[in-house]
């Protein structure tokens, strides 16, 4: 008879422990220094997902920690500046004109004069509301 082997998992179960402050600011470090290290990532999820962990969880770490929350606040621009760049980098011109209308003003709109010589006629018909009732009493 075959035997099932357990094979050890890292997956965390259960309610996670508090961290202390040693342990939020080492998270911190850790956070930015994976982010550093892989340039080819351009969102906070990935780092939840080596962690083990949610984004929600990071931000509640940041509103207990200021140092937490400077390191959040920087690894989010960095992977902004990481989507912009790739979007400049792009082909497309969709990047580019997305980023003036968000960040100047800029509009596309056309102006279109309609004139029309002939005249348009618009007709429906109308049904009072008791026209419609049959009367199921009969």
């Amino acid at each position: 008879m075959n035997k099932i082997k357990k094979v050890a998992t890292k997956l965390k179960l259960g309610r996670p422990k508090a961290l202390s402050p040693k342990q939020v600011e080492a998270l911190a470090d850790e956070m930015m220094q994976y982010f550093y290290d892989h340039t080819e990532i351009k969102h906070l999820s990935s780092f939840c997902a080596y962690k083990q962990t949610y984004a929600q969880k990071l931000t509640e770490l940041a509103n207990d920690s200021g140092y937490f929350a400077e390191a959040l606040r920087i690894a989010k621009e960095l992977l902004h500046s990481r989507i912009v760049e790739d979007g400049f980098d792009a082909r497309s011109s969709n990047f580019h004109i997305f980023n003036l209308k968000c960040n100047y003003g800029y509009k596309d709109t056309q102006d279109v004069n309609v004139t029309s010589d002939s005249e348009i006629t618009i007709s429906y018909d109308t049904v009072s509301s008791h026209d419609d009732i049959d009367n199921e009493d009969d």
